[in-house]
């Protein structure tokens, strides 16, 4: 019996030891992709890099939010827009007026670049003399996330000693580009049609991409969609999308 008990705690100390092993070496594969998603900033100008960070991720979600309830425009003219909330025609009549995927990336930079630029003040940093150049975003809308990537430029001085911070990312797990693929094969069947919406066909496809879809007609004569992902959320809310079309 001593010996079964012997064996036992030997067993149990070399599973013991496997876990410790492979812990330690998930946490140093954790922290490389960790290091190389936020880059190492000097403990001096941490305050200001994350600053400028807070301000990124405010803005690419009320970005991602904003374009998505309309059509995936920033910026929306006045020929774009519908009889009712400003939403763009994806379709009239038989003719696709859907905004590309790149235009949407687009939009969604300039959405980003206008708001950062607002929220930016390096008033409050009374202690340093920053020089700040010009802001670029660049955009990527992928099935299941959103990839920014935002050069911006700092030159810093504190007392004697200068620094520069450059680059600043966000991504986020959201089904923007999921939601844009779904309704664009939509759009696809729907412009071989010479009149009326196939709404069933519509509630199929959002179905297999799980995605729930309601529908209105306006006064106008316009039909108006509303695409839910609840499966993607930011700040709690989930994603809403919403484009229109007529014949």
């Amino acid at each position: 019996m001593i010996r079964k008990s012997k064996r036992g705690q030997v067993t149990i100390f070399i599973i013991i030891g496997i876990l410790i092993v492979v812990g330690v070496v998930l946490f140093f594969i954790l922290s490389g992709d960790s290091t190389e998603e936020q880059p190492q900033v000097d403990v001096d100008i941490q305050p200001i890099y994350n600053y400028v960070q807070g301000c990124l991720d405010e803005s690419v979600d009320e970005g991602i939010f904003y374009i998505a309830e309309r059509g995936g425009y920033y910026n929306l003219s006045e020929v774009q827009k519908t009889d009712i909330l400003g939403i763009p025609y994806y379709i009239q009549n038989t003719s696709v007026t859907m905004i590309s995927k790149q235009e949407m990336e687009n939009q969604l930079s300039k959405s980003i670049e206008d708001d950062v630029s607002s929220c930016v003040d390096f008033k409050q940093f009374e202690d340093y003399e920053i020089k700040s150049e010009t802001l670029t975003v660049d955009s990527s809308i992928e099935k299941e996330k959103v990839d920014v990537d935002m050069e911006f430029p700092l030159n810093i001085r504190k007392g004697e000693n200068t620094y520069q911070i450059e680059n600043f990312k966000n991504t986020k797990q959201i089904r923007l580009g999921g939601i844009y693929d779904a309704i664009s094969e939509y759009i696809n069947q729907q412009s071989g049609i010479s009149e009326g919406f196939c709404i069933n066909c519509f509630l199929e496809i959002s179905e297999n991409y799980d995605f729930t879809v309601d529908s209105f007609d306006t006064s106008g004569g316009s039909k108006i969609f509303i695409v839910s992902d609840y499966n993607s959320k930011l700040n709690g809310e989930e994603l809403i999308y919403s484009f229109a079309g007529r014949f």
